[in-house]
């Protein structure tokens, strides 16, 4: 297809990144060397349809999103002859992408949420292998499962993501994502009640530390023979333990509004 008219498709899809067109434009010969006219007709595809979708993946590959509603629009094809299709060039064009947790994180932006997630995940799996006794019918690796972890997460942390960013990464109806996040909701209510009294532990800890550094560092020899030398250095031991005395207050209230 003529490079303007790729251009054109790629503005109304709000894609402006010469890169990613750029890369749109390779897709779409490659298509011509790996796909014959035949197999592409047989996906009920013509050329406008085929430059759409191969500007999505070279978009996706980029990390940038594309509004699949306004994609499907401009191909002019069903959605579901869209999402087929768009799958079937995916595979031809060896753009299937290896979905990590770490790496989705760190695109929608909350790389915090990426241990209790795995948590959460490691728990529900174990538990259907537990109920199902295999996990052979299932594929737990696919993105919907990471990013349905990674947003209950997120929603429990009160982390802002772009949940409809996430729902068309995962390639699954909004109501399948949010029923995986329903059943993971139990598993993050665990884990993050656990966490809490763990935290409320180490608050505690933290505070007898801190009290106990003061200890130490009073009955150290160098501060006892300094004391011991001018009257001067006893107004100054006056003055640090106010200075203790208010460190000690203020780190417990704290705690307490925790």
């Amino acid at each position: 297809m003529d490079s303007k008219v790729a251009k054109s498709l790629a503005d109304k899809l709000g894609v402006t990144s010469p890169k990613i067109v750029r890369k749109a434009s390779e897709l779409n010969r490659l298509c011509d060397v790996r796909c014959t006219s035949g197999s592409l007709s047989n996906l009920g595809l013509n050329e406008t349809s085929r430059t759409v979708m191969c500007i999505e993946l070279a978009a996706t590959s980029l990390h940038h999103h594309v509004d699949r509603k306004e994609a499907i629009r401009l191909a002019g094809v069903s959605k579901k002859i869209y999402v087929s299709s768009y799958k079937t060039l995916e595979t031809m064009l060896d753009l299937q992408q290896v979905h990590g947790m770490r790496d989705l994180a760190v695109q929608f932006g909350c790389i915090g949420a990426v241990d209790l997630a795995q948590d959460i995940l490691s728990r529900y799996k174990s538990d259907y292998i537990t109920r199902s006794g295999s996990d052979n019918d299932i594929d737990f690796s696919k993105p919907m499962f990471t990013l349905a972890a990674l947003y209950t997460v997120c929603r429990h942390q009160k982390v802002k993501v772009d949940k409809t960013k996430m729902v068309a990464t995962a390639g699954v109806k909004r109501s399948t994502f949010d029923q995986t996040c329903t059943d993971l909701e139990k598993y993050a209510t665990q884990l993050i009640g656990d966490n809490k009294k763990t935290g409320k532990g180490k608050q505690k800890y933290w505070l007898d530390d801190l009290e106990k550094s003061f200890e130490e560092e009073e009955e150290s020899p160098i501060k006892k023979k300094k004391t011991e030398t001018t009257s001067d250095e006893s107004g100054a031991t006056d003055d640090y333990e106010e200075w203790k005395r208010k460190i000690l207050e203020g780190a417990s209230a704290a705690t307490r509004k925790k």
